[in-house]
Order: C-alpha cells, then structure tokens, then sequence
C-alpha cells in the first residue's frame, strides 16, 4: 500500500512534539552596560586590590545557590581605607543557573580583566542580573550621584503615543506598589504585560534591590518612570538601586507572545491576555491522531487546514523557545 503524504498541520504538530522535548540551552548573559562610579583609581596588588578580589570571590560563591530574593551583599576592611563592598541582584524572574552564570561571568571576567580595571566603584548590568562594588557604603539608601542610564529603541511606537504613556504610566504604578511591598522572600520584582493595541501587547518590568526600605524603592522607581516617556517601542531605564523597562515584545521569563491574528471586525483586544498552550499539548494532539480512527483524524486534520497559517507558525515558534 502507498505511503499517504502527511499534510502540513501534521508536520507542524510534529515539530511542536519534537521541540518540547528539547531541554532549554543555557546562554551566555548579555550585556547591557557598565559605568565606573568614580575615577579614583588604586595600584594592582594593593590593599584595596586585594579585598575587591576577596569581594568577587563571595560575590560568586553566593550566586551558586542564590537566595530566593537573587541578592546578596558583603563588605570586607571594614573599618579601614581599604574597605570594599559589593552585592549582586539578579532579575526577578531568573533561576539559580542563569543568576549564577550572570554573576559569574561579572565577577570572574567581565569586571576583574575588562571594564574598570583599576576603579574603586563600578556597576556592570546584564539582562539577568547587575553586580556592583564600592569605596563607600552602598546599602541602605538610593544612590542619588549615580548615573541613571537610559536605552531605548530605536523605532518610535507604532500606536498612539499619548495613549502608550497614559498605559505605561498606569502600569508602571501599579507595579511599583506591588514591587515596593516585596514578597515573602523581600524580592522587590514586578512584571505585567497588558494589551495596547490589536495586534500588539506591551511588556513591563521593574525592580528594587531588596536592601531599600518600601518607601525608598517607591522613590526611586517613580524617579525613573518620567524617564521612560520617550513613545520608543522600548526602553529601559538603570539605576544601581532599581530598574524600569518595557518593551513590545516578550522580554522576562512567563510573558506570553500575542499571536499574529486577522480580525474583519476590528474589534480591540483591550485588557484580553492571551495564554497559549503549553509545548505538551502539542504531543498530545499528536498522539490523538496516530491513535484514532482515520475518520476521527481526516476531521481533525480538515478542521487544522482552516487555521491561519501563520498564527500555527507562530505558535511553533512560541512552544520551541
């Protein structure tokens, strides 16, 4: 008997089998910015040399197994010319491994041999995660002398832009109540992702180092929120004490891609999150039609030839990450 062409929904549903059955690949950490607080310097294998290693060193002992807040600070001199402190935050949304991959990858390489070598402060941010070290005592209190970084995109927003600020500022509000409470562990994280037009969703995150008080975090975050008002398609704004961003598309780990959609009615998608099926479900379906009838599979198969080609390609593409 001939070999029956399977039709392309089926070859789709494959894949999606396939790909959730691949575990995640790890990642290098990627590079945001750095800034070197101050230009005092100190001499290689002095005192203070000597305790900024010490400081690494526990910074990247303390990220194997990190807190369930992802921070961590210490000091070392205490007391003494010489002292050095240091922490690390990482994102909100990361696990143990791509906090300590990121903390490595500061502590080990990144600040020891590459940015400010011979600074007695500096800052270095990754997506996952930022690190910093001082002269001075960096816990406790907003660092107003610090640099606040803006990054934005380079494409203005599709949509209307007084309307996304008018969303942006809502959101970033709300979150920023809900990060300034912190949770039970005192992670200081928030992330929302709400609809802004029809065929698009809007991204947001912002986070305090857990070290400030409720009130502090507040401050710092409403300080950063006017600076996100740039009607870009993204932006984020970095402060050694707390972070704001947004974007239109999935940035943290939990956001939902919006599916590409046609809608002859143009109706708008206003507060409506869409939540897509998990990767497993995809190995289900698959096994639906290997194991049923060939009437039932003929059904199943006509009824996928009606889905819109690109939203099934997009859906692939969503389950595979």
């Amino acid at each position: 008997m001939a070999a029956q062409a399977m039709s392309w929904p089926l070859v789709l549903i494959m894949s999606l089998c396939v790909c959730s059955l691949i575990p995640d690949s790890t990642s290098e950490p990627t590079f945001v910015y750095h800034t070197c607080e101050n230009s005092t310097s100190f001499a290689a294998n002095s005192q203070y040399h000597t305790n900024l290693k010490t400081i690494f060193q526990s910074l990247s002992s303390n990220a194997t197994a990190p807190a369930p807040s992802l921070f961590y600070a210490t000091a070392t001199g205490n007391g003494t010319a010489d002292a050095v402190y240091g922490l690390f935050l990482c994102r909100g949304d990361q696990n143990a491994t791509t906090c300590n991959d990121c903390v490595t990858m500061a502590t080990k390489i990144d600040l020891p041999t590459i940015y400010c070598l011979d600074k007695k402060a500096a800052v270095i941010y990754y997506d996952q995660c930022m690190v910093r070290y001082s002269n001075h005592p960096i816990l406790g209190t907003i660092d107003q002398s610090a640099e606040d970084r803006i990054l934005m995109n380079d494409f203005n927003t599709k949509g209307n832009s007084t309307l996304l600020n008018q969303l942006l500022v809502r959101m970033m509000n709300n979150m920023t109540a809900q990060a300034a409470a912190g949770d039970k562990y005192g992670k200081k994280f928030a992330a929302k992702q709400t609809n802004f037009t029809k065929n698009e969703d809007l991204y947001t995150l912002v986070q305090c180092t857990p070290d400030l008080s409720s009130n502090d975090c507040s401050q710092c975050l409403n300080e950063l929120i006017p600076k996100l008002l740039v009607k870009k398609q993204g932006a984020q704004v970095l402060r050694p004490n707390c972070i704001a961003r947004y974007e239109n598309y999935p940035f943290y780990i939990g956001a939902v891609a919006l599916p590409v959609t046609t809608n002859s009615t143009g109706s708008d998608r206003s507060g409506e999150l869409t939540i897509l099926p998990h990767p497993l479900s995809g190995c289900f379906l698959f096994w639906i039609l290997l194991s049923t009838t060939n009437s039932i599979r003929s059904y199943i198969l006509t009824t996928l030839s009606d889905i819109d080609l690109r939203l099934v390609f997009h859906l692939c593409c969503i389950m595979c990450q």
